[in-house]
Parts: C-alpha cells; structure tokens; sequence
C-alpha cells in the first residue's frame, strides 16, 4: 500500500506518539527550518516573505547554533532552466502548506518525456491515484517528530524571544526624588520662618 503523506497520515503519527496534531515550532520564530522554507516559498512558486523581515530572521537564525553549518543541512531549492527540480531539507508543515503532502524532500518532473515514461510505468503496475509518484519524481514524507531540529529546539527552547516594549513610567516618576527634596527644602524654610520670626 502507497503511503500518503497527508492530513490523515499526519494525525495518526501524532495521535500514535500522543503529540499535537501540527508541529507547535511551525513559526518563523521557533525554528530555522520553518523560517529557510518559508524564506523559500517564493522560489518553489508561493509567495515571498516580506525582505525586511526575512533579513531580521536571517540575522537572527544564522547566529543560532541551529544554523545549518553545512550545504548539505540547509533548506534549498535546486532549479534547471527556471523549473523547480528538487527541494531538500524542507519543513513538512511548509510542504503541505504549498503542495498538500508532509515531505521533507521532493524532486519535480522537469521535462514531458520523463514524467510521461514514468506515468507509464505507473499505469502498467496499477498505481493508486493518490501514489505521490504521479506529481512527483521522487519524495521523502516526514512527520514533525522525526525532524532532527524538533527534539533539540523542545530542550532547548531555543526560538526568536519577542521584543517587549520598555515599560514607560509616569513622567513624575522621573522628577520624585526631585520632587520630595524640594518639598522637604521648603517645608524646612517655612518651619525655620515660622519659628524664627
């Protein structure tokens, strides 16, 4: 039996580990996988993260021991003549979000004769309709849980701390000690008036 990397599948591995339903790192700020997919989401024909952004994340991550340190860790995307040939190293939630299937890797029929040889292929052996090999060459489908930043970002908690606004004090608070001695200065020279005159 071909296995579909959908939603159904996904649900059954996290019920099966007593994990939530979705990823709960899947956010630009809680893992660099996340944020390389969705930085990429332009190249794989979704739209582009907002620049701006993309570089205050990428400044962040790529000083995070999370940072891939080699090619071969990274997200990519490789293209022949402008045409996705294959992503690597996706995040799974990005994957189904953009193409209906939790994969980390897919490689993409990049020329008719290929796709029509292997179409072939799959209608001699009696393919299923939902086997992933009619859209795609070749795919890995992976589960949040077998992600290999998952286990270290739940121990370490490591994620983008949101920036908190300085808590803005009451503009009196800045001038109270100013405030107290000049109204103990001048309840002394009342109280020294007083008596001495």
């Amino acid at each position: 039996m071909t296995v579909v990397p959908g939603k159904d599948w996904y649900k059954e591995i996290s019920g099966a580990k007593s994990l939530p339903t979705r990823c709960p790192y899947a956010s630009v700020k809680r893992c660099p996988r996340y944020y390389q997919s969705i930085s990429l989401h332009g190249d794989i024909g979704g739209t582009s993260l907002n620049a701006e952004e993309d570089n205050q994340l990428l400044n962040y991550w790529s000083k995070s021991d999370l940072w891939p340190k080699v090619e071969e860790q990274a997200t990519s995307v490789f293209k022949v003549d402008d045409q996705v040939s294959f992503i690597s190293n996706f995040c799974p939630e990005v994957t189904y979000q953009r193409f209906g299937f939790f994969c980390s890797h897919l490689s993409f029929y990049t020329d008719s004769l290929d796709r029509r040889i292997a179409h072939e292929n799959l209608s001699r052996r009696g393919a299923e309709e939902d086997d992933l090999q009619w859209r795609f060459e070749s795919s890995t489908e992976e589960h949040f849980s077998d992600c290999d930043l998952y286990s270290l970002i739940r121990e370490s908690g490591a994620f983008v701390k949101e920036k908190t606004e300085p808590e803005i004090s009451p503009w009196w608070r800045e001038h109270a000690a100013k405030i107290a001695v000049g109204s103990i200065v001048a309840l002394t020279a009342a109280i020294f008036k007083f008596i001495f005159s």
